[in-house]
């Protein structure tokens, strides 16, 4: 593909996928701008068939992208999948880790407010911020995927061959959808709930429904909210973040404290307001795809 600008991206972010009638499946992905320290947002990323360029966050990746001309955000780009190549290994966590990690973000916000001021007055549609306090894990029934969805991913099977079809899970939507009931530590903050969309929460649902049966929400509270909530007192009012992909696996505190201080908001194209939050220390995405469903707007 032609006429693309070059990009090294340090991706900070993935959500769970997402039935596209455009692009059948995507996963929502935003990372670091390595030369010009900002955020962005990728899309469209079609994870699952990416085979070898499969990518884990925070790795390093390069790539071609161009401006796209259906979304006016201005951290949004279009990547050229094909020319998506991996850059050395990923960078590791622990403590020496994170410090790396966070050095190379773009420094946190004071508040969601304070993102929010920044969409108005510019037009920013991503940002990292600091929470004061999480009040809890909000866990709701989903909204079932709809005809053109599903038609969509059944699509997307026939026109796969036999070998890529039995390597490609047919794709399970999470029966539950989350979010964060949370404050910022700004005069102005009423409380807030956004959606968690990352590909953690999602994947740690699905493992530990087979793992732990009806145990499963008594697991999932104790790690995304317990024990995040613990790390945000211990760590002065900041979040962490552990793992990748469904990383279910827990070791408390150690060495996470340095790990996500902050989280991240996204607005969608053509709103105002953030419509969802991410786990991690970064910005969390919403396709600017027409035909994907969407998280509504919400603020507290």
């Amino acid at each position: 593909m032609l006429g693309g600008e070059a990009r090294r991206i340090l991706v900070v972010v993935k959500t769970y996928p997402n039935p596209s009638r455009s692009y059948i499946e995507t996963v929502c992905c935003a990372g670091v701008d390595l030369d010009t320290r900002t955020w962005v947002r990728m899309y469209p990323i079609t994870y699952r068939r990416l085979a070898d360029k499969k990518f884990p966050k925070y790795q390093v990746i390069s790539c071609e992208v161009s401006k796209p001309r259906d979304d006016t955000r201005p951290e949004s780009l279009r990547v050229h999948q094909d020319t998506i190549e991996l850059i050395d290994d990923p960078m590791p966590s622990g403590d020496s880790g994170w410090r790396k990690r966070m050095a190379l973000l773009p420094p946190p916000a004071r508040s969601l407010e304070e993102i929010q001021a920044a969409q108005h007055r510019i037009g920013t549609s991503l940002g990292m911020f600091r929470p004061k306090e999480i009040k809890r894990l909000v866990k709701r029934k989903a909204k079932p995927w709809g005809p053109r969805q599903l038609a969509a991913l059944r699509q997307q099977r026939l026109g796969l061959g036999e070998a890529e079809t039995a390597e490609l899970a047919e794709l399970e939507q999470i029966p539950w959808s989350f979010a964060y009931e949370f404050t910022c530590d700004d005069d102005r903050c009423k409380g807030h709930e956004l959606g968690i969309l990352d590909w953690e929460i999602g994947e740690s649902y699905r493992r530990w429904f087979r793992q732990y049966g009806d145990r499963r929400e008594e697991k999932l509270r104790a790690k995304y909210e317990v024990e995040r909530r613990v790390a945000a007192g211990a760590a002065g009012g900041r979040l962490r973040e552990r793992g990748d992909e469904g990383e279910a696996d827990s070791d408390a505190l150690q060495g996470r404290r340095l790990a996500s201080r902050s989280v991240g908001v996204n607005v969608p194209s053509g709103s105002f307001g953030p419509s969802s939050i991410s786990l991690t220390s970064a910005a969390v995405l919403r396709q600017p795809d027409r035909h994907t469903a969407r998280t509504p707007f919400r603020t507290g």
